[in-house]
């Protein structure tokens, strides 16, 4: 089972991933609401190739959110580096956005919610184990708390 967390910022990202890694679980990493319009398809690729160079045995999948936007998605596949993109827009949209995602190896999300967003948080870390503490309770990360 993987489990999502909005991330802003490498470190946001790093911190997700330590934790994923000491709980033994995957993980999947979500851009904040519309990231490919304000920080850029690029950054985020780049964001998760560090992680994955970081922790080459986390299984990780990368989730770049390009809001209403079908040529940030776009742009966003040509970049690489991603597992999925997020997008709403029209059926229609989604149908021609799916098709040539596909041929990059690619897919559209549909969002199923229940990510943990880490805007704001101090305990970057101590939060991301919390949470998978909680979903999974055979692991005890009270020590890293």
């Amino acid at each position: 089972m993987s489990h999502t967390f909005i991330v802003h910022s490498l470190n946001h990202a790093r911190a997700a991933a330590a934790a994923a890694v000491e709980c033994g679980t995957s993980l999947t990493l979500l851009s904040a609401p519309a990231a490919a319009g304000s920080a850029g398809p690029a950054w985020f690729a780049a964001l998760v190739r560090a992680v994955r160079a970081e922790f080459p045995g986390l299984t990780l999948v990368a989730i770049l959110d390009c809001g209403t936007a079908p040529g940030f998605a776009l742009a966003a596949l040509r970049e690489g580096g991603i597992d999925a993109v997020r997008l709403i827009a029209s059926e229609a949209v989604l149908a021609k956005v799916a098709a040539i995602a596909q041929q990059s190896g690619v897919c559209l999300d549909k969002g199923s919610g229940g990510a943990i967003d880490l805007l704001g948080v101090q305990d970057l870390e101590a939060e991301c184990l919390t949470h998978l503490a909680d979903v999974m309770p055979n692991k005890d990360t009270r020590h890293a708390r």
